[in-house]
């Protein structure tokens, strides 16, 4: 690696249990008489492995059930009706009918046949809604899901619809389907606890947290984990609560539990955003002490992002060599972090000498490279550069996004050159980029600078069409170009 970046060189919460349950108000509860002692045959040895209680998995669909096992002839994957059994297209068109009717005294009214619906079929469409964290339609084809025939009902579902749940940020939905989970007497697991305190955690219901947190040390084979630990933990730190998240990874210990590197990197990563660097350091040596929880590239990351955040270059660059002294690998989110920092310290040598390093060492450059780089050379006013930058990320096929446009939109308008505005739209125009409200805005206020008062109406009426909503910068600009007050 490179050795120097240089160029030369608590209490529950009384309402816990009374929490709305929008869901589950919504939907029937069908009692299902199944055998609680058996469990589905696991004939298919390459799904076998992926039927776990993990929270997470690679795959949509082989959470839910191994598919031979409820179709004893299954046709081939698909994921477009034109490749669907005739069967097959028929529950399609139940779920989209389920996903778009009313819904009528708690329940959206099903067709005929809607209880006998082919397996497959309907577990892919709720892996694929679950995969694109469209929460809505996932539980309304759960809901199906849980009305056929052939239904058992698998704690995997539940991790799976939990953490998407808390992805969109909607704990009370994912309470709901918790206690589904209960009703329909599958025997809780410690993935299934750990879920629904991430949905917790990551909407800052600490109370809630810690609550189903020591319910989980009371409940059989439930007790938490590792995983369950260092959520827990990043919880308190996101939230300041140093001496909480301290006092955890000591019980941890205490428990027998050993804390590993992620443990470590989630309080590395809070100390620094904290600017708390000795601690940040104690963490650090304590990590090397372990033996068994070796520093890696996230480590490497938390801690330079600390510094670089903080603009200082130095402590950056001396905990990049020191952290490549002990091993570690870098990646590209490592070299970004550090281009950004050159970047807005205006040190362009060293910048550079990252991307070279980069093309020496074949490391591939995202989209966020080249939109750091972009971004550097449009704010120094460098159009040169930054053209030769977009040609180059063009060519080498990486796909810009909308920040490329906002940027390259932004640059032209500080430097008045109002044609190549236009042309930077129709290239998004042209592109499947779906713009935003902060392209949007970038557009006005370049079209503003440059004295374009018809094109900055032209692109309000394009926005106000696609269905962006105005911000708080919408106002300023149009208060510039009509008002000449808000900003500069």
């Amino acid at each position: 690696g490179m050795a120097c970046i240089s160029p030369a060189h608590t209490a529950p919460s009384p309402n816990l249990l009374s929490a709305k349950t929008s869901f589950a108000a919504r939907v029937s509860l069908p009692r299902i008489e199944i055998n609680h002692g058996s469990s589905l045959p696991l004939p298919c040895q390459c799904l076998g492995p992926l039927l776990c209680d993990a929270p997470r998995t690679s795959s949509p669909c082989a959470v839910f059930v191994c598919l031979c096992c409820v179709d004893p002839k299954p046709s081939p994957p698909f994921r477009h009706m034109g490749n669907l059994t005739r069967a097959g297209r028929k529950t399609m068109d139940v779920v989209v009918k389920v996903e778009s009717a009313p819904e009528e005294g708690g329940r959206t009214v099903r067709g005929p046949g809607a209880t006998r619906l082919v397996p497959r079929t309907l577990l892919e469409a709720l892996g694929e809604r679950i995969q694109r964290q469209q929460w809505r339609s996932a539980l309304k084809v759960f809901q199906l899901l849980r009305e056929q025939r052939w239904y058992k009902p698998y704690v995997g579902t539940y991790i799976q619809l939990l953490n998407m749940l808390g992805k969109c940020n909607q704990p009370e939905e994912a309470f709901a389907v918790f206690l589904m989970m209960l009703e329909e007497k599958c025997t809780p697991t410690v993935g299934a606890y750990t879920a629904l305190l991430s949905v917790y955690a990551r909407n800052s219901l600490l109370e809630r947290a810690f609550y189903l947190f020591e319910e989980m040390k009371n409940t059989p084979n439930c007790y938490p984990d590792v995983v369950t630990y260092s959520l827990m933990i990043k919880a308190c730190g996101s939230a300041y609560l140093f001496d909480q998240a301290i006092a955890l990874l000591s019980e941890m210990r205490s428990t027998g539990i050993r804390p590993n590197t992620v443990t470590y990197n989630i309080l590395l990563d809070a100390f620094g955003k904290a600017g708390m660097f000795e601690e940040m350091e104690d963490v650090f040596l304590k990590m090397l002490e372990e033996g068994d929880c070796r520093p890696n590239s996230w480590t490497q990351n938390a801690i330079i992002r600390s510094f670089a955040t903080r603009g200082d270059v130095q402590q950056m660059e001396k905990w990049y060599e020191r952290l490549q002294n002990v091993g570690v690998q870098s990646s590209v989110v490592t070299f970004n972090i550090l281009i950004r920092a050159y970047a807005k310290a205006c040190l362009f040598d060293k910048m550079n000498f990252v991307i070279k390093y980069m093309h020496k060492y074949h490391y591939t450059q995202s989209t966020i490279t080249y939109n750091i780089l972009l971004d550097a050379y449009g704010k120094a006013g460098l159009i040169d550069s930054l053209e030769g930058v977009y040609k180059e990320m063009r060519s080498a096929g990486v796909k810009p996004d909308s920040h490329t446009f906002c940027t390259l939109i932004s640059a032209y308008g500080r430097k008045g050159i109002g044609e190549k505005i236009g042309k930077v739209l129709r290239q998004m125009r042209n592109s499947d980029i779906e713009p935003d409200t902060a392209l949007f805005n970038a557009a006005m206020d370049a079209y503003r600078r440059v004295d374009n008062i018809n094109e900055v109406e032209r692109v309000l009426e394009e926005m106000e069409e696609r269905g962006c909503q105005p911000d708080e910068y919408t106002d300023k600009i149009l208060g510039m170009v009509y008002n000449g007050d808000g900003m500069d």
